[in-house]
């Protein structure tokens, strides 16, 4: 099992941006949230995004290690010391509707009708 990683190299990425509080926030888009990480403190966040999802986030979490892969395209957030568990999400690339992973596809509110035909 590859382990989680700790070093200072694997927590840049092209959206590192400072804070008020003069900590480095890493700020990553992916197709349903947009990810806020605080390397220093070891903890991130995320926005949540679709329609009446404006301003809903979770509370700051902690977290072990982040890894970037196939050149910051994908990213694996390891929630345990051990890296057993972990969430894995893809950047959704700026401006683009050809997105390899949502195909530029949001999330989208459906009507219980639409739930059921789905169902069926």
């Amino acid at each position: 099992m590859d382990e989680p990683e700790h070093d200072e190299t694997s927590m840049r990425a092209p959206g590192d941006d400072p804070d008020p509080s003069g900590l480095v926030t890493i700020k990553l888009e992916s197709c349903h949230s947009t990810w806020h990480f605080q390397p220093v403190r070891m903890r991130f966040r995320r926005e949540l995004k679709g329609p009446g999802l404006s301003g809903v986030r979770t509370d700051w979490r902690p977290y072990y290690g982040l890894r970037f892969e196939d050149s910051y395209d994908r990213f694996t957030v390891f929630l345990n010391d051990h890296g057993t568990r972990r969430l894995v999400s893809w950047c959704h690339p700026p401006g683009e509707d050809g997105c390899a992973q949502c195909s530029g596809t949001s999330t989208e509110e459906l009507s219980l009708d639409d739930l059921l035909q789905l169902a069926q």
